[in-house]
């Protein structure tokens, strides 16, 4: 049974490569929608695709509600890439819209900071400066952890 989850990036990959080659564009997208709402996030991931006619695979492992619909795109087709950045966008914007998040499990990366802060907002009305503040504050506490455990470390070794 979880053979054909096993084998959703290699296809992928696989597919990218015979379409376009080494001019390919490859990305998978991480949401986390609530279970009850899961069928309605599959069935509009669909659309989304074919409303932004792009090339997709869609997996996950459902038992959580992680979403990873998997695109891909001919990188100088400008066009095409658009496509492929406007589908991404509108599907942070469903998994927000679904109660769910942006970001299941691989993080949000530069491409995703609006949506971070979208989700954000939806969830705290509208004010997502304080609890991004918060989370930033935060993690300057583990990077000075982290810094002090390694000066610590280095110390004690020369």
């Amino acid at each position: 049974m979880l053979e054909p989850r096993r084998m959703l990036y290699s296809a992928t990959l696989k597919a990218a490569f015979n379409d376009y080659g080494t001019d390919v564009f490859v990305a998978f997208e991480d949401i986390a929608v609530p279970m009850s709402k899961l069928p309605e996030a599959v069935r509009e991931v669909q659309a989304l695709g074919r409303k932004y006619n792009v090339r997709m695979n869609l997996g996950g492992h459902i038992g959580d509600g992680n979403l990873h619909p998997a695109v891909w795109a001919r990188r100088s087709d400008r066009d095409e890439m658009d496509r492929v950045m406007r589908f991404f966008d509108d599907v942070g914007k469903l998994a927000v819209r679904l109660n769910g998040t942006v970001s299941a499990e691989h993080g949000i990366g530069t491409q995703k900071k609006g949506l971070l802060r979208e989700a954000i907002g939806s969830k705290n009305d509208g004010n997502s400066d304080t609890v991004i503040g918060l989370m930033r504050s935060i993690k300057k506490i583990f990077d000075l952890t982290e810094y002090s455990t390694q000066e610590k470390s280095s110390t004690k070794t020369k």
